[in-house]
C-alpha cells in the first residue's frame, strides 16, 4: 500500500533525463530506477523517527549533566535511524551488503558510543577521586 506514485500529468523522475538526450547519450542512465517502481516514503519515516529522537534528547538535555552527552547520544540515535531506514531504500550496496549511508551510519554509531563510554569513564573516575578526599 505504501509507495510513491506519479499519476498522469505529474513529473516522473526520469523526465529530467529525457530533457537532455545528449547527456544521456554521453553518460547513460544506468542505475536509474524505472518510474513505475514503488518505493517506501523513507523521508516521512525519517522525519517521524528523528522528531521522536529530538523529543527524547530535548527532554533529557538538563538531566544529562556531562557536557557532550546529548551530542554523542544524537550520533548513536541518528546512526541507528539511518542504518535501519536504508534497508528500505533502493540504494546501491557497496560493502558487505550495506549501502554507503549504512557504512557512514555505523561510523556515527561507533563515534557516539565511544564518546558516551568516555564520558561515563570520566564521570566514574572523577567521582571516585572525590570520594577518596
Amino acid at each position: 500500500p505504501w509507495g510513491t506514485d506519479y499519476s498522469n500529468g505529474t513529473y516522473p523522475p526520469s523526465a529530467a533525463f529525457r530533457q537532455f538526450p545528449d547527456i544521456v547519450a554521453k553518460y547513460g542512465i544506468n542505475g536509474v530506477v524505472p518510474d513505475d517502481t514503488l518505493c517506501h516514503p523513507t523521508p516521512v519515516y525519517e522525519t517521524l523517527i528523528c522528531a521522536a529522537f529530538f523529543f527524547v534528547l530535548w527532554k533529557n538535555r538538563t538531566r544529562w549533566s556531562a557536557e557532550g552527552k546529548v551530542f554523542y547520544a544524537y550520533l548513536v540515535l541518528a546512526g541507528l535511524e539511518r542504518f535501519s531506514v536504508e534497508f528500505l531504500r533502493l540504494n546501491e550496496r557497496i560493502l558487505a551488503g550495506l549501502s554507503e549511508a549504512q557504512v557512514i551510519a555505523l561510523i556515527l554509531i561507533a563515534i557516539g558510543a565511544a564518546g558516551l563510554n568516555s564520558l561515563h569513564r570520566n564521570a566514574r573516575s572523577s567521582s571516585a577521586g572525590t570520594e577518596k578526599l
